[in-house]
């Protein structure tokens, strides 16, 4: 159950977050035409992070420590743009397209802000401190 809460919080988060770039200037697209295609650009976005993503952070890691985490930035802003890069500004079967690597940094920051927050929020109260 936690596992879908997860990724119900997880496809709003990018939802917003595209949004909020989109209305800065940023060339990200949605498509909600159906609605699942959000859910499965999440869970592409999820299984990317989760597999690619760990690599890389393990192979950036010194830089990263050089950096002040800003390599890590770099990573996810990578990961975004890459599966938002699947499909056509059009008809992405991701549910969202990104147009260049600056929206992608901005997406992938703006999406870590959102889901941070929206996960702070659902968090359980019953954990001892």
């Amino acid at each position: 159950m936690r596992l879908l809460i997860y990724w119900v919080i997880s496809a709003i988060a990018l939802i917003v977050s595209a949004y909020i770039a989109a209305a800065v200037g940023f060339r990200i697209t949605l498509d909600f035409n159906p609605w699942w295609k959000i859910m499965l650009g999440t869970l592409v976005l999820g299984l990317v992070n989760a597999t690619i993503g760990r690599f890389l952070k393990i192979i950036v890691t010194p830089l990263a420590c050089l950096t002040l985490g800003l390599a890590w930035l770099l990573v996810n802003a990578l990961l975004f743009y890459i599966v938002g890069q699947i499909g056509d500004p059009t008809d992405s079967p991701m549910g969202f397209y990104v147009g260049d690597f600056w929206a992608a940094i901005a997406g992938s920051l703006l999406m870590g802000l959102v889901l941070g927050a929206l996960r702070k929020l659902t968090e359980d109260d019953d954990r001892p401190s």
